[in-house]
């Protein structure tokens, strides 16, 4: 091989390194669609009606003027359960100030949903998404997905993963 294409070769290589570097590291927008035609940031969040483990009917727009968070989730999830203590967390610092966390169990029964909501001694409502319509309506691929809804009843993010700047930037000082 020459000089010119083991030159050529490292170059590419390297554009290749530095492609691939950039894509793992450098941040991105959050995607305003979602696949499937799914609500986005920005968009004004679906409502939906769901029961909750108890058996009372929850509907999103019961909580208007309210930060909300959507936490999908399952009971056999290992991340959903490592989620917890953080959540319980966000629910002591930010619910005496208005935040209403909605865990929302996809496509499992009332009694295996109500059992984990005992279990882990969880401080806000459980309710069951048993046919996943509205996992399908906020795009969820995989749990756990966090979603914010402000007060206004638009989605600050979906499967969020800058929680606490959108907490601290949007919700702490109202």
């Amino acid at each position: 091989m020459s000089v010119r294409m083991k030159w050529a070769a490292g170059l590419l290589l390297a554009g290749a390194l530095i492609g691939l570097l950039y894509v793992a590291f450098v941040p991105r927008p959050a995607v305003e669609k979602s696949a499937g035609g799914a609500a986005g940031s920005g968009s004004v969040a679906p409502d939906f009606v769901l029961k909750d483990v108890r058996g009372k009917n929850v509907s999103l727009s019961q909580y208007r003027n309210q930060v909300v968070l959507l936490v999908f989730m399952t009971t056999w999830c290992s991340y959903c359960r490592a989620e917890i203590p953080y959540l319980k967390d966000l629910h002591a610092r930010y619910g005496s100030k208005g935040l209403v966390i909605l865990n929302i169990d996809i496509q499992e029964s009332r009694e295996k949903a109500a059992a984990y909501a005992g279990k882990y001694d969880l401080p806000y409502n459980t309710l069951l998404d048993s046919q996943g319509d509205v996992m399908q309506q906020y795009g969820v691929r995989g749990v756990p997905s966090k979603t914010l809804i402000d007060r206004d009843g638009r989605i600050l993010c979906l499967n969020c993963r800058t929680l606490e700047n959108h907490l601290a930037n949007r919700f702490v000082d109202h």
